[in-house]
């Protein structure tokens, strides 16, 4: 399963996709202070929400307008994600 992520000014957009098909969609609101282990929690609850669990995930997109977002995710991917 493959985890799109697009971080935002305003907005961040996360999607889980496989064999080329949105199994679910998200948008949340940027908050630039949350740390990778918030937004963790926050991702862990809506996958788990959509009847999945992070470990199915097994690749990740990210496209990012907030530099220290980038950091952030890709932070959450490496300790939560293993990818």
């Amino acid at each position: 399963m493959l985890l799109c992520v697009d971080v935002g000014n305003t907005n961040i957009v996360l999607g889980l996709c496989s064999d080329h098909q949105w199994l679910a969609r998200w948008r949340i609101q940027t908050a630039r202070d949350q740390m990778a282990d918030e937004y963790a929690m926050l991702l862990k609850s809506l996958v788990g929400d959509a009847g999945y669990q992070l470990p199915q995930v097994k690749q990740v997109v990210l496209a990012s307008v907030v530099p220290p977002l980038t950091v952030t995710f890709r932070e959450l991917v490496d300790r939560y994600l293993h990818v």
